[in-house]
């Protein structure tokens, strides 16, 4: 009697807005964008998410490089040097 189901329900769709793949990214408002040598924290505002990407709304710009992984251990400094 091991009976498993696994559904997905689809509440709300948006076309045409910018996602990013989900990772770590809107477990809070804030988000790192790559820029040059470093990686700078930004406000970041997001929507819709789906089982693999996120809706940007705010604070990221359409061909940003976001970090995805967690950031949690840098969520008091403004800017991380990148090797």
């Amino acid at each position: 009697n091991n009976m498993r189901a696994e559904i997905s329900v689809l509440t709300e769709r948006r076309d045409n807005v910018l996602t990013v793949r989900r990772g770590a990214l809107g477990r809070s408002d804030y988000g790192f964008v790559i820029r040059g040598s470093h990686a700078e924290r930004v406000s970041i505002n997001f929507g819709v998410t789906g089982d693999e990407t996120i809706e940007v709304v705010t604070g990221a710009a359409e061909g940003d490089e976001l970090v995805i992984s967690d950031m949690k251990d840098f969520e008091d400094v403004s800017s991380v040097k990148l090797r």
